[in-house]
């Protein structure tokens, strides 16, 4: 195994999620309302790089990410809130590194296997 280092840049890939938390209101002891509130977070995650060698990933080089948040009560918009450029410089070594298993079509290959 060659001992090269190799690195390469991720494409750009969308994280999501979604949250609908129950909010009741009361006043005293009397529950007046209930409702559910609608969250929506995303980050947009571009900078990414990784260091391979021999077959392994080593180190994860982050820089940053776009982020946005929305916050809803029915169709209404409360409060939303983009952050285009979130920077967080970090990398992440990862030791003995993590082995990329091989494609599919090479360990059918390599065994013997049929289509």
């Amino acid at each position: 195994a060659s001992d090269e280092t190799h690195t390469y840049e991720l494409a750009r890939h969308k994280v999501s999620s979604r949250h609908a938390p129950r909010v009741e209101l009361y006043v005293g002891d009397a529950k007046i309302a209930d409702s559910v509130l609608s969250i929506d977070l995303a980050l947009v995650v571009a900078k990414v790089k990784l260091l391979i060698r021999r077959g392994r990933i080593m180190e994860v080089a982050v820089a940053g990410c776009e982020a946005s948040a929305t916050l809803k009560y029915g169709p209404h918009v409360l409060l939303q809130r983009e952050a285009k450029e979130l920077e967080f410089p970090v990398t992440l070594k990862l030791g003995e590194g993590i082995e990329i298993p091989a494609p599919l079509d090479l360990i059918k290959a390599r065994d013997g296997a049929a289509d």
